[in-house]
C-alpha cells in the first residue's frame, strides 16, 4: 500500500531527538531549524493584513516580530487574534491600531496551550511577588543561553519600567534564578551543559510566551539594545554563539512606540510592504 509515514519530535539537540538507538541517525537526513528571520516574521503578518486589504504600521509589525521570539506559532496567533480584534470594531477597519493589537495579544495570551502556561503560573503564583519581573528578564535578548549577570542587566532595565516597585539586589536575582530550576517554580530553566551561572530554557517555546506576558504588562523586553544596560559579550564562549544565535535585530529597527513618522522617500510602491500587488 503507498503509505507515508511522517515522524516528527521536538529537542535541543539532534542527540535529545534521535540518540535512544544508534541506528536511529542514520537513517534519516538532518535539517536544522533556526527561529524565523525578522522579515520572515513580518511578512506573515503583512501577508495575512493584504488578504483583507488592512494597513499594519511599520511600528506595529516590528513589534509582532519582536514579540513573537522568532516563532511562527505566536506570529500567527496574535496576527490572527489582532485580525478578530478589527473584525469585532465596531468602526470600520483600515488599519490596525495599537488598541487592536492590545485586544489581540490578551486574546492570544489566554488562548495559549496550558502546558505552556502552567510553568509561567507556577513560578509567578510564589509567597513573594518578585518572580514575574525576574522571569521576564530571562526572555530578554536574542540569546538563548545567557549568563546571569546578563539576565541581570535586563532585569534592571524592566525595573525602570516598573514604577512603585523595588528591585532586588543582584544576591537576590541569582538565587530567584537559581530557583527557577526547580519544579515548585515551574522548572523553567536549566543549567546549560552544567557551567555554573549559565542558563537555557527547558521549554525553548516558553520564551515566547513569557515575552507576550512582559508585553501584555507594558514591558518592552529590549534591554540589551538600550546603552544605559550592561552586557558581557565577552563572557560568551563561540561555542554558544553558533547554532544558539537567534536572528539579528535589522538595521535602524527601533522599538519605542512614539517613534516620529517615517520621512517620505522617492521610493517605487513595490518598497511599501503594506501594499497589494496585482
Amino acid at each position: 500500500m503507498p503509505l507515508k509515514f511522517i515522524f516528527t519530535g521536538v529537542g535541543s539537540s539532534l542527540e535529545e531527538l534521535l540518540g535512544a538507538h544508534p541506528s536511529a541517525i542514520r537513517q534519516f537526513a538532518t535539517i536544522g531549524l533556526e527561529r524565523l528571520s525578522w522579515d520572515g516574521r513580518w511578512e506573515i503578518v503583512l501577508a495575512a493584513a493584504r488578504a483583507f486589504d488592512v494597513k499594519v504600521p511599520r511600528d506595529i509589525y516590528i513589534r509582532i516580530a519582536a514579540v513573537s521570539d522568532g516563532f511562527p506559532y505566536y506570529v500567527h496567533l496574535i496576527t490572527e487574534k489582532i485580525l478578530w480584534a478589527t473584525w469585532e470594531d465596531s468602526q470600520i477597519v483600515t488599519e490596525i491600531t495599537w488598541e487592536h493589537f492590545r485586544l489581540g495579544l490578551k486574546e492570544a495570551i489566554e488562548s495559549i496551550n496550558a502546558e505552556l502556561r502552567r510553568p509561567y503560573e507556577v513560578a509567578v503564583t510564589q509567597r513573594t511577588d518578585d518572580y514575574e519581573e525576574v522571569l521576564w528578564s530571562t526572555a530578554d535578548g536574542e540569546y538563548l543561553q545567557r549568563f546571569v549577570d546578563d539576565m541581570f542587566g535586563s532585569y534592571q532595565y524592566i525595573m525602570k519600567q516598573r514604577e512603585g516597585r523595588s528591585a532586588l539586589d543582584l544576591q537576590k536575582y541569582r538565587a530567584r534564578i537559581r530557583a527557577l530550576r526547580e519544579n515548585n517554580k515551574g522548572a523553567i530553566l536549566i543549567d546549560e551543559k552544567g557551567r555554573n551561572g549559565f542558563y537555557r530554557y527547558r521549554e525553548t517555546m516558553l520564551r515566547g510566551y513569557v515575552r507576550m506576558q512582559a508585553e501584555a504588562n507594558g514591558i518592552e523586553l529590549v534591554g540589551d539594545k538600550d546603552p544605559t544596560v550592561s552586557r558581557h559579550p565577552a563572557h560568551v564562549p563561540s561555542s554558544a554563539r553558533r547554532g544558539y544565535r537567534g536572528p539579528q535585530i535589522p538595521r535602524g529597527v527601533q522599538f519605542s512606540r512614539n517613534l516620529p513618522s517615517p520621512p517620505q522617500t522617492t521610493a517605487s510602491d513595490d518598497a511599501d510592504p503594506n501594499k497589494t500587488k496585482d
